[in-house]
């Protein structure tokens, strides 16, 4: 799910909406897109100082979801999940994620019977069907007050933990932060992905928000890397630049867009910052005219210093 609201963050509903069209045909899939994508849109921009709680940001979200006048309105079933409302008895009665007792895990397979949906019902198994995981991870999320919290909550409902888990886990990402996250997860995940997903994400953040200022619209297909490129020539200025756009009088110059090191930090001082990437990554990035300098360890790949930057940086920081 993550990509197209990291590229999409500050415009949920195109989020929503660009999701549910690349989605298999299928309403019901199309409407659990289209709500995944605007929730992680919303927690990915919202204001960080805010004190706002999980369960109001979920509330919050859900009511703007529900009020938007879709193209294409969303799924009932969908609908009953955000409304949570399901009476005592339901077959779906774990889709109550607001009730505090919840999720009624062991009530609703007992009243599903033997067959679900045309499926047979394992007995404890659950969150294998959309919209019980969702539910899962709705309630999990909604009950908790931290990353972890929310996490541990949710895989230990067991059945399809690593499902509900993967849900759970964008949702209070999302909301929460890298920061957030137990540094033990980064660590032992950093053996297998040497921060590539993060470096992916961070440069999916920059061109979201450099093609803002584009003049084409999003939904047309475009080569994202030119467009950076583009973007990043016309509104990054570096030393080579200041003198000749100092003499244009009056001429309003674009505020640069945010660097992969500032969205990875979660600031924007300019600093440099240690990125593991494979090669494929490393011509992505020289490609959108940006520079990195190659760092002699190796793990796994190649380890490179990410600069966002039109001009190379001085040996005095390190980088040649």
């Amino acid at each position: 799910l993550a990509p197209v609201p990291i590229f999409f963050s500050a415009d949920p509903e195109k989020a929503a909406e660009m999701s549910a069209s690349l989605t298999q045909e299928r309403e019901l899939r199309m409407s659990l897109a289209a709500w995944g994508q605007f929730f992680l849109a919303r927690a990915i921009n919202r204001d960080r100082a805010a004190t706002e709680t999980a369960a109001a940001f979920l509330d919050d979200t859900v009511e703007d979801y529900l009020r938007w006048e879709w193209p294409s309105a969303p799924h009932r079933k969908l609908v009953r999940l955000l409304h949570s409302a399901e009476p005592e008895g339901s077959r779906e009665r774990c889709w109550n994620w607001r009730d505090a007792e919840g999720p009624f895990l062991k009530e609703t397979l007992e009243a599903r019977g033997s067959s679900y949906n045309g499926y047979p019902v394992s007995p404890n198994y659950v969150g294998a069907y959309s919209l019980d995981g969702l539910a899962i991870a709705m309630h999990s999320f909604y009950h908790t007050a931290s990353f972890m919290e929310a996490l541990t909550r949710c895989v230990n409902f067991l059945g399809d933990a690593d499902s509900t888990g993967a849900i759970c886990g964008q949702m209070a990402g999302a909301f929460y932060g890298l920061s957030a996250i137990d540094a033990r997860l980064v660590s032992r995940l950093r053996r297998w992905d040497c921060d590539e997903v993060a470096l992916r994400g961070a440069l999916l953040h920059v061109l979201g928000a450099s093609c803002r200022d584009l003049s084409h619209t999003l939904c047309k297909p475009v080569n994202a890397m030119q467009a950076l490129l583009t973007t990043s020539k016309s509104s990054v200025t570096t030393a080579s630049t200041k003198t000749d756009s100092a003499s244009t009088e009056g001429e309003a110059q674009s505020p640069p867009p945010p660097t992969a090191q500032q969205v990875l930090a979660g600031t924007m001082r300019h600093a440099v910052v240690q990125c593991y990437a494979n090669r494929d990554i490393a011509k992505l990035v020289k490609e959108a005219g940006l520079h990195i300098a190659l760092d002699e360890r190796a793990h796994f790949g190649t380890t490179y210093t990410l600069v966002c930057t039109k001009t190379p940086l001085s040996k005095e920081d390190g980088t040649e």
